[in-house]
């Protein structure tokens, strides 16, 4: 008796950590809304608050923020860990765990510079080459 008492102990003290890192995350911002001509806060309400702020002149700006794509909450995926730990006696963490963290997104920085009445003119992304910066004509 005391030896399932132990095993139900250890299943409910030790699993959870790749059920956690699967509903954990970020919803990805609309990258196809972020066009020169939107307003500094619609830039915010997709990316969050700027991590940096530089004046250019004529009262012009540039705000630097960083976003994470691939690292939405998958709500299905933790529902199959957490069933894997339950049949496993959570040994499926030593697998789970470190395939939830690898799954955990790529994070990139975007420059974006707006002119004297907040309205964005140009978009860089740095850390992801493949993407071309978007400039008003």
């Amino acid at each position: 008796m005391r030896t399932i008492f132990s095993c139900i102990l250890l299943v409910l003290f030790t699993c959870g950590c790749s059920v956690v890192a699967a509903v954990s995350g970020e919803y990805e911002p609309d990258m196809d809304s972020l066009q020169p001509g939107i307003t500094r806060s619609e830039v915010r309400s997709e990316l969050g608050d700027p991590i940096k702020r530089t004046s250019l002149r004529n009262g012009a700006s540039s705000e630097t923020y960083k976003y994470k794509l691939g690292d939405e909450p998958a709500p299905a995926r933790a529902i199959m860990h957490l069933g894997l730990d339950i049949i496993t006696l959570c040994m499926w963490e030593y697998i789970g765990f470190p395939m939830e963290i690898s799954m955990s997104g790529n994070a990139y920085e975007m420059e974006v510079q707006y002119d004297r009445d907040n309205i964005a003119t140009y978009f860089k992304i740095k850390d992801a080459p493949e993407e071309q910066p978007k400039q008003e004509s």
